[in-house]
């Protein structure tokens, strides 16, 4: 074979295997962005999940649900009370409440696809939130309503006279910090119970994964789609 025909084969198989190992570095980077992403999802620790995605995507709300320090502060503006005006006991409640539920909104996941297009990698994933959203609302459960009753009218019945004393020697702000104080606990745990009964749901999640100047991939954003239950789900 001539020489010179020899000489550009090899250059061409050269580029091609160049090219080829390119593409795989890059699908092997995307893959582990989006693996480094869903087990921070999975464990529910937002400072694991930024560590694989982009500042921006950091920064929106929609990570806000693996967020333990948002879910506490807004658990306190619903309620409209400092977090200083309650106990101890019941803050460190409020924390682990707020802790289960960021670390059981992915239960699991097993990734079914990875791509790359026009220099933007795609992560497809089957995830099992550790929870229905949709299911999960004790303010509109009956059961959950009467177990809080019942825990209410429990407290009041024993411990009315000592209330009445802190309302009319102390005020109502002291009558407030204490009733909260020894509800709030036995409260969430009912909440919790309702939780844990909620039911998982099954959702396909698609993962944007783009090359940083760097030469970094990171996550920038992602897209859920409800997917039908099915009687087995490979997690990871």
């Amino acid at each position: 074979m001539n020489k010179k025909i020899t000489a550009a084969l090899m250059a061409v198989l050269i580029a091609a295997c160049m090219l080829m190992t390119g593409c795989s570095g890059n699908k092997d980077a995307i893959t582990a962005a989006g693996t480094g992403f869903l087990d921070g999802m999975q464990a529910g620790d937002l400072a694991a999940i930024k560590e694989y995605c982009t500042e921006e995507f950091a920064a929106s709300e929609d990570l806000n649900s693996f967020d333990v320090e948002s879910l506490v502060a807004n658990f306190y503006d619903s309620m409209g009370i400092p977090e200083e005006d309650l106990g101890e006991e019941a803050q460190a409640s409020v924390r682990e409440f707020c802790t289960n539920v960021a670390q059981n909104v992915v239960k699991s996941y097993e990734i079914t696809n990875v791509k790359e297009e026009k220099g933007v990698g795609t992560v497809t994933a089957n995830i099992v939130l550790g929870f229905d959203p949709d299911e999960f609302d004790p303010s509109n459960d009956p059961d959950t309503a009467a177990k809080l009753s019942s825990l209410v009218e429990e407290y009041q019945n024993a411990n009315l006279d000592e209330l009445l004393d802190i309302y009319q020697n102390q005020g109502e702000e002291a009558f407030y910090q204490r009733l909260y104080s020894d509800l709030i606990p036995d409260i969430l745990a009912v909440y919790n119970e309702q939780l844990a009964a909620a039911g998982e749901l099954n959702e396909q999640i698609e993962l944007t994964v783009e090359q940083q100047e760097d030469k970094s991939w990171l996550v920038s954003g992602y897209q859920e789609y409800e997917v039908e239950d099915t009687e087995e789900t490979t997690g990871k």
